[in-house]
């Protein structure tokens, strides 16, 4: 199977599937952490939820809903993203690795491969451009960097930017309303790679490239000593991140590069 070919199916088309990938971090490059099952397996009904226009429409007017241990939690996550002047993460969730680097105030650079190797995705930004590409498009697209205070981004790279919150309606390229994160309930105490964490069960709605509303739990597990975000689950799929606080990142890192036989989408 080619690059092309297997990034394509690890992404449902008509299905929740793609605005999901976003979440998962994994098919697209962003959102938080959501659909239920591996990418291109279909999520249980008991997993993920059709919701109605006006279930959607009340559910992104609504004041995010947080107990007071969950809040705290949060809260102390935001602060300890807030302090970063950089960051390194490695993810994988058994299908997909993903390197990330952070670097204030809008460096960033993600590139996301299966285990076999193959490119995924690649998302970059210069601190004044955004480029997103997709292999199974073959192309890009461009945007402004301010952008990342408010779109979809993988859940262990999103708070690390000025403007991000827990419960912000999330957007896509487009600016468009596509996720966000509602309800938060805390779960108790974890041990995660020999780490104490705090557990959130964050219950996510998703918009899918037909524009239904899908809505579907995501359990966190933030280190209660440093706040970082460690472990992400949503049903069968866990997503693990090793984070690299203050590391070194040269800038010329960031600069996006054009790739061989790839074109400029222009949604």
């Amino acid at each position: 199977m080619n690059a092309r070919a297997g990034a394509r199916k690890l992404v449902r088309s008509g299905t929740p599937f793609e605005c999901l990938e976003r979440l998962l971090g994994g098919g697209l490059l962003a959102l938080l952490l959501t659909a239920g099952g591996a990418a291109g397996q279909a999520p249980s009904s008991a997993t993920v939820r059709a919701l109605s226009p006006r279930e959607a429409e009340a559910l992104l007017r609504q004041r995010g809903e947080m107990d007071a241990k969950s809040r705290q939690v949060l809260q102390r996550a935001v602060s300890a993203y807030g302090r970063l002047a950089s960051l390194e993460t490695i993810s994988q969730d058994g299908l997909v690795a993903s390197i990330a680097r952070l670097k204030r105030p809008l460096l960033y650079h993600n590139l996301q491969r299966t285990r076999q190797g193959q490119t995924v995705g690649l998302a970059v930004s210069d601190g004044t451009r955004y480029h997103e590409y997709q292999e199974r498009k073959r192309e890009y697209v461009e945007r402004d960097a301010s952008l990342l205070a408010r779109l979809a981004l993988p859940v262990h790279v999103r708070l690390f930017f000025t403007g991000q919150k827990p419960d912000q309606i999330l957007t896509d390229l487009d600016g468009k309303p596509t996720a966000r994160e509602y309800a938060f309930k805390y779960g108790g105490r974890s041990r995660i790679n020999g780490k104490d964490a705090d557990i959130v069960r964050v219950s996510v709605m998703a918009r899918a490239k037909d524009g239904a509303w899908h809505a579907f739990e995501s359990v966190r597990y933030y280190e209660a000593a440093g706040g970082l975000l460690l472990r992400a689950v949503s049903g069968k799929r866990t997503l693990d991140v090793e984070n690299r606080k203050n590391v070194k990142l040269p800038t010329d890192r960031f600069r996006w590069r054009p790739l061989p036989g790839v074109v400029r989408g222009f949604r």
